[in-house]
Protein backbone atom coordinates (compact mmCIF):
# COMPACT_ATOMS: atom_id res chain seq x y z
CA UNK A 1 0.00 0.00 0.00
CA UNK A 2 2.83 2.47 0.33
CA UNK A 3 4.22 2.65 -3.04
CA UNK A 4 0.45 3.42 -4.00
CA UNK A 5 0.41 5.63 -1.19
CA UNK A 6 3.40 7.92 -1.95
CA UNK A 7 2.76 8.88 -5.48
CA UNK A 8 -0.43 9.57 -4.55
CA UNK A 9 0.16 11.65 -2.20
CA UNK A 10 2.70 13.65 -3.86
CA UNK A 11 0.16 14.25 -7.02
CA UNK A 12 -2.21 15.35 -4.55
CA UNK A 13 0.34 17.98 -3.10
CA UNK A 14 1.48 18.82 -6.43
CA UNK A 15 -1.43 18.21 -8.43
CA UNK A 16 -3.92 21.15 -9.36
CA UNK A 17 -5.78 23.05 -6.71
CA UNK A 18 -9.42 21.60 -6.25
CA UNK A 19 -12.40 23.54 -5.28
CA UNK A 20 -13.51 22.12 -1.67
CA UNK A 21 -17.04 21.84 -3.03
CA UNK A 22 -16.59 19.59 -6.10
CA UNK A 23 -15.71 16.22 -6.46
CA UNK A 24 -12.63 15.02 -6.90
CA UNK A 25 -12.47 11.58 -9.19
CA UNK A 26 -9.27 9.61 -8.91
CA UNK A 27 -8.90 6.77 -11.66
CA UNK A 28 -7.70 3.72 -9.67
CA UNK A 29 -7.10 0.23 -10.46
CA UNK A 30 -7.28 -2.65 -8.65
CA UNK A 31 -3.94 -4.59 -8.07
CA UNK A 32 -3.14 -8.44 -7.14
CA UNK A 33 -1.71 -6.64 -4.34
CA UNK A 34 -5.33 -5.31 -3.07
CA UNK A 35 -6.75 -8.85 -3.04
CA UNK A 36 -8.46 -11.20 -0.17
CA UNK A 37 -8.04 -14.99 -0.30
CA UNK A 38 -11.87 -14.75 -2.10
CA UNK A 39 -10.10 -13.21 -5.33
CA UNK A 40 -11.87 -9.59 -4.78
CA UNK A 41 -10.46 -6.64 -2.74
CA UNK A 42 -10.09 -6.69 0.27
CA UNK A 43 -12.81 -4.62 2.48
CA UNK A 44 -9.59 -3.21 4.57
CA UNK A 45 -8.08 -2.08 1.13
CA UNK A 46 -11.41 -0.25 0.14
CA UNK A 47 -11.14 1.89 3.36
CA UNK A 48 -7.49 2.43 3.10
CA UNK A 49 -7.98 3.26 -0.78
CA UNK A 50 -10.99 6.11 0.60
CA UNK A 51 -8.28 7.24 3.17
CA UNK A 52 -5.92 7.68 0.82
CA UNK A 53 -8.28 10.18 -1.78
CA UNK A 54 -9.50 12.02 1.22
CA UNK A 55 -6.05 13.18 1.91
CA UNK A 56 -5.41 13.75 -1.76
CA UNK A 57 -8.68 15.75 -1.59
CA UNK A 58 -7.59 17.84 1.06
CA UNK A 59 -4.15 18.22 -0.20
CA UNK A 60 -5.78 19.68 -3.21
CA UNK A 61 -8.51 22.19 -1.93
CA UNK A 62 -5.71 23.36 0.65
CA UNK A 63 -7.19 22.32 3.54
CA UNK A 64 -3.98 19.96 4.46
CA UNK A 65 -1.92 22.90 4.29
CA UNK A 66 -4.27 25.21 6.56
CA UNK A 67 -4.23 21.84 8.77
CA UNK A 68 -0.13 21.74 9.29
CA UNK A 69 -0.05 25.42 9.37
CA UNK A 70 -2.88 26.31 12.33
CA UNK A 71 -1.80 22.57 13.90
CA UNK A 72 -5.64 21.15 13.27
CA UNK A 73 -6.57 17.79 13.20
CA UNK A 74 -9.29 15.89 11.14
CA UNK A 75 -10.36 12.96 13.03
CA UNK A 76 -13.23 10.66 11.53
CA UNK A 77 -15.87 10.32 13.84
CA UNK A 78 -18.17 7.92 12.32
CA UNK A 79 -18.28 6.02 9.03
CA UNK A 80 -21.09 3.96 7.41
CA UNK A 81 -19.73 2.00 4.27
CA UNK A 82 -22.14 0.05 1.82
CA UNK A 83 -20.48 -2.26 -0.51
CA UNK A 84 -22.70 -3.00 -3.84
CA UNK A 85 -20.29 -4.84 -5.65
CA UNK A 86 -16.79 -6.65 -5.83
CA UNK A 87 -13.60 -5.09 -7.27
CA UNK A 88 -11.75 -7.95 -9.12
CA UNK A 89 -8.20 -8.06 -10.01
CA UNK A 90 -6.84 -4.92 -12.91
CA UNK A 91 -10.08 -3.80 -12.89
CA UNK A 92 -10.52 0.04 -13.48
CA UNK A 93 -12.32 2.25 -11.53
CA UNK A 94 -13.00 5.95 -10.17
CA UNK A 95 -12.90 6.75 -6.47
CA UNK A 96 -14.40 10.27 -6.00
CA UNK A 97 -14.58 12.16 -2.91
CA UNK A 98 -16.56 15.36 -2.31
CA UNK A 99 -18.18 17.14 1.25
CA UNK A 100 -21.90 15.98 1.08
CA UNK A 101 -23.02 18.55 4.18
CA UNK A 102 -21.76 20.28 6.98
CA UNK A 103 -23.54 22.11 9.45
CA UNK A 104 -22.02 24.19 12.60
CA UNK A 105 -19.39 21.52 13.88
CA UNK A 106 -19.50 18.27 11.69
CA UNK A 107 -18.55 17.80 8.00
CA UNK A 108 -19.99 14.63 6.14
CA UNK A 109 -17.56 13.47 3.31
CA UNK A 110 -19.23 11.04 0.60
CA UNK A 111 -16.73 8.69 -1.46
CA UNK A 112 -17.51 6.55 -4.24
CA UNK A 113 -15.97 3.47 -6.21
CA UNK A 114 -17.52 3.70 -9.69
CA UNK A 115 -16.74 1.11 -12.12
CA UNK A 116 -18.43 1.68 -15.43
CA UNK A 117 -20.78 4.26 -14.76
CA UNK A 118 -21.71 1.44 -11.54
CA UNK A 119 -21.35 2.63 -7.89
CA UNK A 120 -19.61 -0.22 -6.53
CA UNK A 121 -18.91 0.77 -3.26
CA UNK A 122 -20.57 4.11 -1.12
CA UNK A 123 -19.53 5.62 2.08
CA UNK A 124 -19.92 8.53 4.22
CA UNK A 125 -17.93 9.88 6.75
CA UNK A 126 -18.46 12.39 9.80
CA UNK A 127 -15.54 14.01 10.46
CA UNK A 128 -14.70 17.37 12.51
CA UNK A 129 -11.74 19.71 12.26
CA UNK A 130 -9.93 20.22 15.93
CA UNK A 131 -8.04 22.96 16.91
CA UNK A 132 -6.17 22.98 20.34
CA UNK A 133 -8.95 24.05 22.63
CA UNK A 134 -11.81 23.36 20.12
CA UNK A 135 -13.39 22.23 16.85
CA UNK A 136 -13.35 24.91 14.12
CA UNK A 137 -16.60 26.13 12.24
CA UNK A 138 -16.80 24.24 8.82
CA UNK A 139 -18.12 27.72 6.61
CA UNK A 140 -15.34 29.71 7.96
CA UNK A 141 -12.97 27.27 7.60
CA UNK A 142 -14.53 26.27 3.78
CA UNK A 143 -14.58 30.17 3.38
CA UNK A 144 -10.51 31.18 3.49
CA UNK A 145 -10.03 28.78 0.89
CA UNK A 146 -12.82 30.33 -1.90
CA UNK A 147 -13.28 33.76 -2.63
CA UNK A 148 -16.58 33.28 -3.61
CA UNK A 149 -19.07 33.13 -0.64
CA UNK A 150 -20.05 29.65 0.82
CA UNK A 151 -23.81 28.36 0.50
CA UNK A 152 -25.04 26.09 2.92
CA UNK A 153 -25.75 22.84 1.11
CA UNK A 154 -28.93 20.90 2.07
CA UNK A 155 -29.26 18.45 3.65
CA UNK A 156 -29.08 14.97 1.48
CA UNK A 157 -31.13 12.16 2.42
CA UNK A 158 -28.31 9.92 3.56
CA UNK A 159 -27.17 12.41 6.18
CA UNK A 160 -30.80 13.16 7.26
CA UNK A 161 -30.52 9.51 7.76
CA UNK A 162 -27.30 9.80 9.84
CA UNK A 163 -29.03 12.27 12.10
CA UNK A 164 -32.21 10.94 12.77
CA UNK A 165 -30.16 7.47 13.84
CA UNK A 166 -28.04 9.24 16.17
CA UNK A 167 -31.07 10.72 17.28
CA UNK A 168 -32.69 7.22 18.33
CA UNK A 169 -29.58 5.83 19.55
CA UNK A 170 -29.35 9.07 22.32
CA UNK A 171 -33.01 8.00 22.96
CA UNK A 172 -34.63 10.75 21.29
CA UNK A 173 -38.37 10.57 20.13
CA UNK A 174 -37.71 13.01 17.37
CA UNK A 175 -35.23 13.86 14.87
CA UNK A 176 -32.30 15.93 15.68
CA UNK A 177 -33.04 19.73 16.39
CA UNK A 178 -29.71 20.77 16.62
CA UNK A 179 -27.88 18.91 13.89
CA UNK A 180 -24.31 19.15 14.86
CA UNK A 181 -25.31 17.30 18.58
Amino acid sequence: MLLRRLPALARGWLGPRHDPLQTLALPLRVWPTDLNLGGHMDNVRYLALMDMARGIFFARTGLTRLMVKQKFAMPIAASHVRYRRELLPMDRFELKTRIAYWDDKWFFIEQQMVRDEAVVTEALFKSIFLGRKSHLEPRRLLQTLRAEPIPQPSIPPAVRAWFDAEARQRGVDEPALRMSA
